[in-house]
């Protein structure tokens, strides 16, 4: 989230328990995540648009691995995790995890 927010802008992460499992929301008012590519951000090496083609310095080029890598790890807890985002508008990551 603090990667691809420009300037002034906010990450908010929440913890929530209940009906056997704790749930982190994470939520940004960043610029948002295409329609277009919500479908494959989990997946390994996927880079949308902006990612792969930034005019920004290095630092916000990425290999497309992180949300990937949260994946695998969420889903060896037993857990599970998904994205919500509207361009322009930020993005929602909400991660369930069992209590045991």
């Amino acid at each position: 989230s603090i990667k691809y927010m420009a300037g002034s802008g906010s990450v908010n992460v929440q913890c929530k328990s209940g009906n056997g499992d704790v749930s982190f929301i994470i939520s940004d008012t960043g610029p948002g995540i295409p329609a277009g590519d919500l479908p494959h951000v989990f997946e390994r090496f996927y880079r949308g648009d902006r990612a792969r083609t930034s005019t920004h310095d290095a630092e916000m080029r990425s290999i497309g691995l992180g949300l990937s890598i949260c994946r695998s790890i969420v889903q060896a807890h037993r857990g599970e995790i998904g994205i919500n985002s509207d361009a322009g508008c930020g993005t929602s990551v909400r991660i369930s995890l069992p209590r045991e």
